[in-house]
């Protein structure tokens, strides 16, 4: 009776447009939310470089075991009871490692490095499986099998190592991870197609719950604090920023949806990495800038940590605007509202540093608006 349950994996075609999330894929993203809690985290009570490039690396993990099941159900998902199966053990070990993201913050990242191990191992496994039965995909299954094979091996090498070692070989492991789409992508074949319109889609409610897990961590962290006027002026402006990012990205996501051609949709995929860490960011570093609403000169840490936040997710969404719409990403217009973010962004980091909270992110907001009004504007003026 299983046996009958069962689907073999086969190719989706790429332009497989009516294709919608899966329950199974939005109860992933669900598990996917206390890995972010926890990454973002490790930023409330950042202070140096160090704190705040781990944070990167950390959220680079968890983005790229969301990416390498993501792009696996896109392209070969029949939702069986194995595939079910292996996504559930998957979920597990995120959950792992979301408990332990504490601890690899502290230096002791063994039980964490199980847990990535692990869910790379799952990956391998559905790879596998879809080239053992989906004949026409194997060239491209392949590079994947061995490069991520690789990174699983390096990696799993780490878990006799102590020290900054661990670190390092993660590092490693990672780097060579990230170049096998790339090479995919060079090698141009039919077969790496993905759809224009479920991948936009599946990075859009990945987008949408970390916009809603900064929000719920904004609160979560006020509830202690005494509330004051000037306190509740800052929470409105965050409020005020978070919605502006969401109307800029999408604003873009549905216009462009179903319009461009992703092909493997590595440019696509990996310019949401600053745009996602950056949302994060934004959303810690406002929580801390209404906490220091009572203080004279709000904190370096924190002005650190909202203005670079901003400028990794309007980097990120610069990147995105011009894989999808090249020709209207690089008009004049454009242009010249990126250099004005830019210059802006960089003011509100260097004068910023002898003003209170309140006064950058009120500064912060008025960029946000500026720059949501300024795109909205922009984008009417033009097709995608």
């Amino acid at each position: 009776m299983f046996a009958s349950l069962v689907r073999p994996p086969q190719l989706r075609a790429h332009d497989e447009d009516s294709r919608h999330a899966t329950w199974l894929e939005l109860f992933f993203d669900l598990v996917l939310v206390a890995a972010i809690a926890q990454v973002g985290h490790t930023l409330v009570l950042a202070e140096t470089l160090a704190d705040g490039l781990a944070y990167l690396g950390l959220a680079w993990v968890v983005f790229w075991v969301w990416c390498g099941h993501t792009i696996y159900a896109t392209r070969f998902d029949t939702d069986d009871p194995i595939f079910r199966l292996l996504t559930f053990l998957n979920m597990f070990a995120l959950i792992v490692m979301a408990v332990e993201v504490h601890n690899v913050a502290h230096g002791h990242g063994l039980t964490f490095g199980a847990a990535f191990l692990g869910s790379r191992l799952i990956l391998l496994l559905l790879l596998g499986r879809a080239y053992f039965h989906v004949k026409d995909a194997r060239k491209i299954l392949k590079v994947y099998l061995l490069g991520f094979g690789i990174g699983a091996l390096i990696w799993a090498s780490s878990l006799f190592l102590h020290g900054s070692d661990v670190y390092k070989v993660w590092v490693l492991a990672l780097a060579i991870e990230a170049t096998v789409p790339w090479i995919i992508w060079r090698m141009q074949q039919h077969t790496k197609h993905v759809s224009s319109e479920h991948i936009p889609e599946r990075f859009g409610l990945f987008t949408i719950i970390v916009l809603g897990e900064n929000i719920f961590a904004v609160v979560k962290g006020l509830e202690p604090l005494e509330w004051t006027l000037v306190a509740a002026q800052a929470a409105v402006l965050s409020f005020i920023i978070a919605a502006s990012i969401w109307w800029i990205y999408f604003q873009h996501i549905e216009r462009m949806i179903g319009h461009i051609k992703l092909g493997s949709g590595q440019p696509y995929i990996y310019s949401h990495f600053p745009l996602l860490a950056g949302i994060v960011a934004v959303g810690i570093g406002t929580l801390r800038l209404i906490a220091e609403t009572s203080q004279p000169v709000v904190s370096i840490s924190a002005l650190t940590i909202v203005v670079g936040g901003y400028a990794l997710w309007w980097f990120g969404g610069v990147l995105l605007h011009f894989i999808s719409c090249p020709s209207e990403a690089t008009s004049k217009t454009a242009f010249a509202r990126n250099i004005t973010i830019a210059a802006a962004l960089t003011a509100l980091g260097y004068f910023g540093q002898s003003q209170s909270a309140l006064v950058v992110v009120f500064a912060l907001c008025g960029i946000s608006l500026l720059y949501a009004i300024w795109d909205a504007v922009g984008r009417s003026r033009s097709k995608p």
